[in-house]
């Protein structure tokens, strides 16, 4: 009784979620049975179909209520496109739709997105096998205010469970790249013990991540999908910073640690940034001069739609930034300051809220 009891509560939860965010997200990303038939007609005429997926929305309005479109900007999309029923959840398949640029040739193109999967065998503490590829994924959900996308399955009466969560990695189009989903959590319950408890938890992006990681060369940075903007000042400080070594008989190099350089979306017109924050630029065999009391430099590439150009913004010296959304309105870029900024003694408080608006950071501090 106590199994079943489990059984039922634990299929309630999943479908719960699923249900309660699909249909708060139904009139926003939902599609068209016409829609759906361009897509699946590109995605056959591409040669995409490895004949898995039934297309059930095809034919019925409960299923086609399960493929849906998230739009990431003016040329850019992706399509949640159901494929097979389950006994419990759908199988997805997930694919990035590219407008064609061309407006007098024009010839959308369309591409079959793959997600990084930890494999699992059988039951038992030692089932994890590794890290294989999948464009499979079950009763998935993709949450455009976190630009994360869950997935889980379960069997043997919800005892045995995986769940993993992507994070959306998404540079403007028209430059040459795709979306793409990395992995930021996985957890496991291999283990039938009557609980849900899981014996494996993997977190690909911990919150303590910056002070375990080590400082590595300049050099070592992946610079793929980097502006030219960006490159620029990146090459800058690779010439012109670390001029401090400790002592004269060795050289001081430009180093970092965690991610210096990131992505955010500034806007609600699906504007993105490239932030480059200097508190993560550290001098190797030598002081560093990018950290002081009133904080470090933070500098925002911006590539905008709608003027086809990248656009260099300095903020000076911040001594922390975050982006914060409310109630799903227009990203705040909140800066913490010195307290000279707000005509104050430096160790006071200083914040300054600005928003993106028609090319330029606009401050709606009082």
């Amino acid at each position: 009784m106590k199994q079943l009891r489990n059984l039922f509560l634990i299929s309630f939860l999943f479908i719960f979620v699923s249900f309660t965010y699909s249909w708060s997200q139904l009139q926003e990303n939902s599609i068209s049975r016409e829609e759906l038939r361009k897509i699946i007609d590109m995605i056959e005429d591409k040669g995409l179909d490895d004949g898995i997926c039934e297309w059930r929305g095809l034919d019925s309005d409960v299923y086609l209520s399960d493929n849906e479109r998230f739009d990431l900007d003016k040329h850019t999309s992706i399509y949640k496109i159901h494929c097979i029923p389950g006994a419990s959840f759908g199988a997805y398949k997930f694919f990035t739709l590219i407008k064609s640029l061309d407006e007098i040739h024009p010839k959308d193109d369309i591409y079959l997105m793959e997600f990084p999967y930890p494999q699992v065998s059988g039951e038992g503490s030692d089932t994890l096998r590794g890290i294989g590829i999948t464009d499979l994924l079950s009763n998935a959900w993709f949450v455009p205010e976190t630009n994360e996308l869950h997935s889980s399955s379960g069997y043997l009466a919800g005892f045995i469970s995986t769940g993993v969560t992507y994070k959306l990695i998404h540079r403007p189009s028209g430059k040459g790249y795709l979306p793409k989903f990395v992995l930021k959590e996985f957890d496991v319950d291999s283990i039938r013990d009557e609980t849900t408890f899981n014996n494996y938890e993997f977190r690909f992006f911990p919150e303590n991540k910056i002070s375990e990681q080590k400082t590595q060369p300049i050099e070592k940075l992946d610079t793929f999908g980097f502006w030219d903007k960006t490159l620029e000042i990146i090459n800058y400080e690779k010439k012109n910073g670390c001029k401090r070594p400790f002592n004269e008989n060795i050289k001081s190099f430009l180093g970092f640690v965690d991610d210096p350089i990131t992505y955010e979306l500034i806007d609600d017109r699906q504007t993105f940034a490239q932030v480059i924050d200097y508190s993560k630029f550290k001098c190797i065999n030598g002081y560093n001069d990018y950290s002081g009391t009133a904080g470090t430099s933070l500098k925002l590439v911006v590539f905008d739609d709608d003027f086809n150009k990248e656009k260099l913004f300095d903020f000076g010296l911040v001594r922390s930034w975050n982006f914060q959304r409310y109630k799903q309105e227009v990203p705040l870029l909140i800066l913490s300051l010195h307290g000279l900024s707000c005509n104050k003694t430096g160790y006071r408080k200083c914040f300054v809220s600005l928003v993106y608006e028609e090319g330029e950071f606009v401050s709606i501090s009082k």
